[in-house]
């Protein structure tokens, strides 16, 4: 047998490995957790600026009490997102004792070159998956900031290996995108399991999207 052979078979029997140890360690991980109730637990992405602003606006009704964690994301870099969201919902009387704030990091950043990007998106959904594997949220919600990129696509991830089956994902696009998608949403609208719009024509573009009217008035 030559010397490249037997390197393959020792690669491929190191993958084999690796695969059934992975899946030995779920096994494992359900006969010890499957008797204890799953938390039904939200997360929320937040960006920045704008995308905070509409994402404050979206869950200023929703029940928070209807789940047993919150899980508030943000870029690490955001200096403004976390306070500014704070201070809003302290102003609504909203119960954020369940909070828990997560910063991950960005993909890339504003000017940061497209070759460099390559290793920060890596290292960022790398970071993304071991957060959802630990969270393991009932449901994630965004509205196009690029963060939540790596977190929709790190859920994905780790459905291949049997974790997070009943994850789901809902995407609300920005009421500012009323002819296209934003590249965010194009990027997430594969992969979703809800996508809803704020302008009809959207609706008639991409058939996987709900329209339900404007869920955000213009003048926030």
């Amino acid at each position: 047998v030559s010397t490249q052979s037997t390197w393959d078979i020792k690669m491929w029997m190191i993958v084999i490995s690796i695969i059934c140890a992975f899946y030995a360690i779920r096994v494992i991980s359900l006969m010890i957790f499957s008797k204890k109730k799953k938390e039904k637990t939200l997360m929320v992405v937040f960006g920045s600026g704008g995308h905070t602003a509409e994402m404050k606006r979206l869950t200023h009704n929703l029940d928070f009490g209807r789940f047993e964690r919150i899980y508030c994301v943000y870029a690490n870099t955001d200096t403004l997102s976390k306070q500014t969201v704070t201070d809003y919902y302290g102003k609504e009387k909203k119960d954020m004792s369940k909070a828990v704030w997560c910063a991950i990091p960005r993909s890339r950043e504003v000017k940061q070159s497209y070759f460099t990007s390559i290793f920060s998106t890596l290292y960022s959904i790398a970071y993304c998956f071991i957060l959802i594997l630990f969270k393991q949220p009932s449901l994630i919600v965004c509205n196009g900031p690029g963060t939540c990129l790596p977190l929709c696509y790190s859920l994905k991830l780790s459905k291949l290996f049997l974790f997070n089956l009943g994850s789901k994902i809902l995407f609300i696009e920005s009421f500012c995108r009323a002819d296209s998608l934003s590249l965010t949403g194009k990027l997430i609208y594969p992969i979703s399991d809800r996508f809803i719009v704020q302008w009809e024509e959207l609706k008639q573009k991409y058939p996987k999207c709900e329209y339900h009217g404007t869920l955000i008035q213009a003048n926030y």
